[in-house]
């Protein structure tokens, strides 16, 4: 996920191999709050939030240079984050 703009929704479809939708993911952002709302089976899936340096989550999450990456587990439909923003260059 690259800077979804606040007030912004935006819905991901993931293909299979074969190019059909096999899970969707709706995310919408409200001020610092970041929701992502999956449909589709239960497995593995992660999200990555290009730029972003530190959140708030009750997920796993890593710290990659690229950004913030949120590993939920396979059963987590619904993911809520905060982001942190960081202001001591402003």
């Amino acid at each position: 996920m690259f800077q979804l703009e606040n007030g912004r929704r935006v819905r991901v479809e993931i293909p299979t191999l074969t190019g059909n939708v096999d899970t969707i993911v709706d995310v919408n952002r409200a001020g610092d709050i970041i929701h992502f709302e999956r449909q589709g089976p239960l497995k593995a899936w992660k999200v990555l939030l290009v730029d972003v340096h530190s959140i708030e989550s009750n997920e796993v999450v890593e710290q990659t240079p690229e950004g913030m990456l949120i590993l939920p587990a396979d059963s987590t439909n619904v993911v809520e984050v905060r982001v942190i923003q960081n202001n001591q260059f402003n």
